[in-house]
Parts: C-alpha cells; structure tokens; sequence
C-alpha cells in the first residue's frame, strides 16, 4: 500500500485514539502541532490500529510526512532530553531508599517517645514485642502508627521534591537526573501528584512497579506511565 493511501492512528495526549486519517490530515495537524514526532501511532487495518503502537517517526507508511518538516524534525531532535541510564536511576532510588528509611526511624522514635512516652531505653524492648505478639492491642496501636508515619513520610518526601524540584529528590540530585513531561517540559502540578502517589503505591507493592523500566522503550517505571513522565539527564534540557 502507498504512503499516499495509507491510513493511520494517532493516539492523543488524552489517551483518545484518532482515525483512520490520511497522510495530507496529518501534515495539517503537524503544521498546527497537534502531532510530533513522538506521537504514538500506527496504521490502520480494516478501520481499526494495528498494535502495537509506535512513535510517529518510525513509521515507514509516514516517511512522506516529514519530506517537508526536516528542518523542523531536526531541531525537535536537538531539543529532545536524554533518558537517564537505568543504572544511574538504580542508584538514585537506592539513595532515596537509604534517606526515607533513616528519615521514618529518626520521625518513628520521635512519635515513640512524646506520643506514646516510651522511653529510648524501652525501644528496643518494644521491637521484640511487636516481632513476638503483633496482635496485642498495644502492639497493634505501634504498628498503625508506624504504617501511618511511613506513608506520610513518603508522600511529603516525593510529592515535595515533584512539585518545587523538578522530581529530583536527593538520589536524582546526587545522579544528575530529573523529571520531565513526555517531551522534556517541567511537570504539571497533577502529574507532579499523580507520580507521587505512583510511586508510593509501587514501594508499596515491593517494588513490582519498578520492572516495566527494564523493557518499556522510554524506560518507564508504573508511575511514569500512569502520569506520563520522563526520567532524563538533567544537562540535556533547559533550567
């Protein structure tokens, strides 16, 4: 089938699927910049997508779309952020890790002793009791403050960093990464809280929600996903 009656895709920043649509629709939207590069889409097959979806510049069917956009493509190229390394990330969330955990111990024994005025001696003693009887009224009460305690450290420990830092908590500063929208801008007040609660959700679940940045094409963890967000190099975009 020729480019010229090839019929595509596109899926929206929305989430909505756009289509079928001809390659002269689509030169009219990329002129309008509804459309880019990195727009996710694919041909169509009997009025319906062909999965799975790619980004718009590697589809062979759209090569006729950017005969006259090259100077345009190439500068989108230039300004286009790096993904950071999955290991630079690794150390980054093991630093952040090391920090949260120290952070909810330093916070847990403060509410331990002028909360529920236990003595720093008698902290150590109520370890074994929460390990040998968690079900004792008293034991039960510790460990709800603790849940309570660890989740609010993380939702103001990420939510802050998200919202006023570019995502770049203490791990991220230290790799000299950041958080991006999909196309390297700063990050809108609701994804900036939508990764938050992603990412408590995904240390909340062990981890789980870490693997699809090890097979995603933009190495996108559960949390960037669902606020569809970057992780990039900082140096490569604009303060």
């Amino acid at each position: 089938m020729s480019s010229d009656t090839t019929l595509f895709w596109i899926r929206g920043e929305d989430g909505n699927e756009y289509g079928p649509v001809g390659i002269s629709e689509l030169k009219v939207w990329l002129a309008e910049d509804r459309i880019g590069p990195d727009s996710e889409a694919t041909i169509d097959i009997q009025g319906r997508p062909k999965l799975p979806w790619r980004r718009l510049d590697t589809l062979y069917e759209a090569r006729e779309l950017w005969k006259s956009e090259l100077k345009k493509i190439q500068t989108w190229a230039q300004q286009m952020p790096t993904l950071a390394p999955l290991s630079r990330r690794i150390w980054a969330g093991i630093i952040d890790t090391v920090f949260v955990l120290l952070l909810m111990i330093f916070i847990f024994s403060l509410a331990l002793i002028y909360i529920l005025n236990i003595r720093p001696e008698q902290i150590e003693n109520l370890s074994t009791t929460l390990l040998q009887s968690p079900s004792e009224p008293s034991a039960a009460l510790v460990i709800l403050m603790m849940n309570l305690l660890s989740y609010t450290v993380m939702l103001i420990y990420f939510g802050y960093f998200h919202l006023f830092r570019e995502g770049r908590t203490l791990g991220m500063t230290v790799c000299g990464l950041k958080v991006a929208d999909e196309k390297g801008q700063a990050l809108r007040k609701g994804q900036a809280l939508l990764r938050t609660f992603g990412i408590v959700l995904t240390i909340h679940f062990y981890g789980i929600g870490f693997l699809p940045a090890f097979f995603t094409e933009r190495r996108q963890a559960f949390h960037d996903l669902i606020s569809r967000t970057l992780v990039i190099l900082k140096n490569r975009v604009e303060n």
